[in-house]
């Protein structure tokens, strides 16, 4: 029979033995998998980029347009200073707006007006111009004879300021005269044909108007100035 202390310090033995492992040995660890790249982040990513060149993109255009239109009211600016031409001014839409005033005395002195520089023999308007240079004030000298055919005018009236009242300013306006077609005759004392412009009326002149105190005032711009009347009788046929 063995005894009881010596067959316990075996089996302690046993166990240590069976604990021990070879130098350099590592208990076996469980691996986590690797980390695998999410879609939904890439296509994020990709929306981003996207949203921010449309943002650009759209910065830039309306950079160019607010270019352009500066352009344009400096252009439209230096025209107005060269030739007076405010019925251009008005139509572009680049200055102060006004509106289409149906004011009954405006409308006379507008018709007024276009008879001392116009001569009407039926339905046709007639008058001496003398020709303006290109973009200019200033005549070259040469005259010739145009006649125009559905002669009309439209008045616009601007909004009074506070130093229009102050001044006893009633009413000021501009008026711009058109027509449906023009001839002109020259030197060799032939009428040329007819010309219209099939999508807008052909521009004939313009005055300014103003009524200060009860009285009106007349403003010729040099686009209705250089017209003279005629006599009927010395209309060719």
């Amino acid at each position: 029979m063995s005894d009881p202390l010596e067959e316990l310090a075996r089996q302690q033995q046993s166990r240590r033995v069976a604990n021990v492992r070879p130098q350099g040995m590592r208990p076996p660890q469980s691996r986590s998998p690797s980390p695998q790249p999410r879609s939904s982040n890439k296509t994020l990513y990709i929306v981003l980029g996207v949203l921010v060149t449309i943002v650009i993109v759209v910065a830039i255009f309306a950079a160019l347009v607010g270019f352009g239109i500066w352009k344009a009211k400096e252009a439209v600016t230096e025209i107005k200073k060269e030739t007076g031409l405010t019925e251009f001014i008005n139509k572009t839409g680049l200055t102060d707006s006004g509106v289409l005033s149906s004011n009954k005395e405006a409308r006379r002195q507008a018709e007024e007006c276009l008879s001392q520089h116009w001569t009407k023999t039926g339905n046709f308007w007639t008058s001496i111009e003398s020709e303006l240079e290109q973009f200019s004030s200033r005549y070259t000298g040469s005259k010739f004879i145009r006649q125009v055919s559905g002669l009309t005018f439209d008045v616009t009236e601007f909004p009074l300021n506070e130093a229009d009242r102050l001044n006893n300013i009633e009413f000021k306006g501009s008026v711009d005269y058109s027509a449906k077609a023009t001839r002109i005759l020259k030197e060799d004392h032939k009428w040329r044909t007819w010309a219209a412009d099939a999508n807008n009326p052909i521009h004939i002149g313009s005055i300014e108007l103003k009524k200060i105190k009860g009285k009106w005032e007349v403003e010729l711009t040099p686009s209705m100035e250089r017209y003279k009347t005629i006599n009927p009788e010395e209309i060719p046929k």
